[in-house]
């Protein structure tokens, strides 16, 4: 998470469950899709995570997290980055987006997010014996 101004405790600062990230994946309420039950996981219990203009927070999607409520007349602008493995695909289809899935760097191996072309697919398997003639090896 970018902060692109303040994020003191007012404005309803991330806040994180230190350590939940090794309890795996936790079902999430039914409607809405992204939010775990409040009575067995209270925003209370967490811990604040203040931010000052410029700082950025990494944790892991598994990390249970929240955000207060903003209280301020000043709005609480970021910018949120998530990263994975290609070969981990999303558990559940929210916080879909235009830039889901947008590859930073390489081939996807996994086809999933755009789709390869078959001399693509043919590189991302890597040197093969024989070549695609049946002649030389491919690089």
């Amino acid at each position: 998470v970018v902060h692109f101004d303040d994020a003191p405790l007012e404005k309803g600062c991330i806040r994180v469950v230190p350590g939940s990230h090794k309890l795996g994946m936790i079902e999430h309420l039914p409607e809405g899709g992204w939010h775990l039950p409040f009575s067995q996981y209270p925003i209370e219990s967490s811990v604040p995570c203040p931010a000052e203009a410029g700082d950025v927070l990494f944790f892991s999607y598994l990390t249970i997290h929240g955000s207060g409520i903003n209280t301020s007349n000043e709005a609480r602008t970021t910018l949120l980055v998530q990263m994975r493995d290609p070969m981990d695909p999303p558990v559940k289809l929210t916080h879909l987006s235009r830039g889901q899935g947008m590859m930073l760097r390489g081939i996807d191996p996994s086809g999933r997010h755009y789709p390869m072309s078959e001399a693509d697919a043919v590189r991302a398997q890597g040197p093969t014996m024989g070549g695609a003639m049946g002649g030389e090896p491919t690089m």
